[in-house]
């Protein structure tokens, strides 16, 4: 063969999708549909069980924690539920950092509201998670 003469390489462009494309398709809609069955499930379930307003309360004492320091305060004299009816229904800051923040928590609301206040008390006009 002559030294000037180089062998043209020809690449094949593949048209469709390969093995790894599919393999890609496919994760993603299982977990789109995972994600889609979670969602149709849990729209069922209205009430929290224990564990979970447990969980639900404690995320309250923090959540109005913050919007404590947000300037916002839910509690007033009339006692836990309302407060927590307040909290539900979002209260927006006016000053400061958060000005502008909306603060609040609408799935508190019927079963779960009644649930999570059974496990609140107010204290030094604070909402507070008593265990």
């Amino acid at each position: 063969m002559n030294a000037n003469h180089k062998k043209s390489i020809k690449t094949q462009r593949q048209k469709g999708l390969g093995n790894v494309d599919w393999l890609l398709v496919l994760v993603g809609l299982y977990f789109a549909g995972s994600w889609l069955a979670g969602k149709v499930f849990d729209a069922g379930r209205v009430t929290l069980d224990e564990s979970q307003a447990r969980g639900k309360a404690a995320e309250v004492e923090q959540y109005a924690r913050l919007a404590t320091l947000a300037g916002i305060d839910f509690v007033e004299d009339d006692g836990v539920l309302p407060a927590l009816t307040r909290l539900a229904e979002g209260r927006t800051a006016s000053s400061g950092a958060y000005e502008g923040q909306l603060f609040a928590m609408p799935e508190l609301k019927g079963e779960n509201l009644l649930a999570v206040g059974a496990l609140m008390r107010i204290e030094h006009g604070a909402l507070l998670y008593c265990p």
